[in-house]
Order: C-alpha cells, then sequence, then structure tokens
C-alpha cells in the first residue's frame, strides 16, 4: 500500500490486463479471500509479487518479533502470524530474505486450496523493490485511497498527489487489517480515507467498517470520504446517500 509504489507500478504494470491487489506488507494471507476470488473470477497467467524495502508492515512486525509490542488482533492474524516461529537477527534479512520467501509460499498455498489452479498455467514470482527511506509527510497531507482491485490508472483514480496516497486495493474483509496498521502501527495518523469503490453495495460495507473503525478507536481525527465520477462526498452525507 506505500505510496512510493503507486508511479512505478503505473509505469510498468499497468498494461490495462493487470489487476492490483495491495495490503499491508504485500502479504498474501492478508489478502486471501480476494485473491481466491479473483483467481477463480478471472484467467490468471501470472502472479507477480512486489514485496518492497522499508516497509513500515515489516517495520511492525519485527517488533512483534525483536521487541514483544502487540497490536490489534486482525493486524496479528493477517500479518504477524506467518512469521511466528523464525528466528531473524535483523530487519534487513526480514524484508530481503524472510519476506519475499514467505510471500512465495503463501501464495502457493493459496492457489493450492482452488480445484482448477495449475501450478504450469499460473506463473507465481516474487520481485523485491527496493526503496529509499524517506520521512513521512504530515498527517494532513497524507491519505489512504481504498478501493478494490482494478485494472484502472491511479492517474485517473487518485484526486490528490499520488505520491501522498496510500491505496489499498482488496475486498473490504481483507482490507482492515492494512488500515488499522496504516493509521495506528505506521504512526501516520492519517487524516483522510476516500472511498473509490462504485458498486452501493462494497460501498456500505467498506462504509460501514471505517465508521465502525473510526468509533472504536475514537480517531475524531480521522476523516473518510466518498467518491463517485471525480466528485467527493463526506461520508455523512454519503451514508443517506447510499441507504437501503
Amino acid at each position: 500500500m506505500d505510496r512510493r509504489l503507486n508511479q512505478k507500478l503505473e509505469q510498468e504494470y499497468n498494461d490495462g490486463n493487470t489487476i492490483f491487489v495491495r495490503n499491508a506488507g504485500g502479504c498474501p494471507s492478508g489478502a486471501k479471500n480476494t485473491l481466491k476470488r479473483l483467481m477463480e473470477e478471472n484467467e490468471v497467467k501470472e502472479i507477480v509479487i512486489l514485496p518492497h524495502t522499508d516497509c513500515g508492515a515489516m517495520g511492525a512486525v519485527f517488533k512483534c518479533m525483536k521487541e514483544g509490542e502487540k497490536f490489534d488482533a486482525e493486524v496479528t492474524e493477517k500479518l504477524v502470524k506467518n512469521f511466528e516461529g523464525k528466528f531473524l537477527h535483523t530487519r534487513k534479512q526480514l524484508e530481503f530474505e524472510e519476506n519475499p520467501r514467505q510471500c512465495l509460499e503463501e501464495m502457493k498455498s493459496i492457489g493450492n486450496e482452488l480445484p482448477k489452479y495449475d501450478e504450469k498455467v499460473v506463473g507465481i514470482s516474487v520481485k523485491l523493490v527496493e526503496l529509499q527511506p524517506t520521512a513521512h509527510q504530515s498527517s494532513t497531507d497524507n491519505v489512504i485511497v481504498l478501493m478494490s482491485p482494478s485494472t484502472a490508472k491511479y492517474s485517473n483514480t487518485f484526486l490528490t498527489e499520488m505520491n501522498h496516497s496510500y491505496c489499498i486495493q482488496a475486498d473490504i474483509e481483507d482490507s482492515m487489517a492494512s488500515v488499522k496498521l496504516a493509521t495506528a502501527a505506521n504512526g501516520l495518523k492519517l487524516a483522510k480515507i476516500y472511498i473509490t469503490e462504485t458498486n452501493s453495495v462494497e460501498q456500505k460495507k467498506m462504509l460501514n467498517a471505517i465508521t465502525e473503525f473510526k468509533a472504536k478507536l475514537g480517531l475524531g481525527q480521522l476523516q473518510v470520504f466518498l467518491v463517485e465520477s471525480g466528485k467527493v462526498t463526506n461520508v455523512i452525507e454519503a451514508k443517506k446517500k447510499i441507504k437501503g
């Protein structure tokens, strides 16, 4: 979901046939339901997993493993759990070696759960993207763009500067752990969430999940907006609009 990947993904992978799925850490198990659905609904020929260095999610995993830090149960289940029992000396070892290996194992395991999956037809690869460490922008600049997996170009979707937008692309059931990590564990204290989903049923699911999360943690500064046809609607107005 890292903002630094937005332009790279658009320039190198957005060929109109590539469906993007994005979450915290790029961990396939954290988007398992989404990936299984997409593989069942589409004729998938290739799966490319792109974990990256200087990853906030891997930083959270490392803190759990080395310092005993605790996170939300959903974050732990979808992100941290798969690394339990691994013996790691450094965060670099986690990012350069263990996470890419873990991503590949997780993706193969998900594929093997599907009746029509054929590993001879579907190629799975992991390509580690090395990113330079950067300081986080102020919380008023950063936003989360919450959207369903799609082939859409980010330059046609994001209403804000691409370099400030953390993008989460997964079914809502797989998205919340990433939202929680971005707003809490990463320390970003993001001020805004934009929901770009156009399907009214999915809109309602996303709005309800985010509103419940916001209320539970008392995140009064977290603003939620619905984006439709390039126009932004406040979440309160949006909930009235899609009522029922």
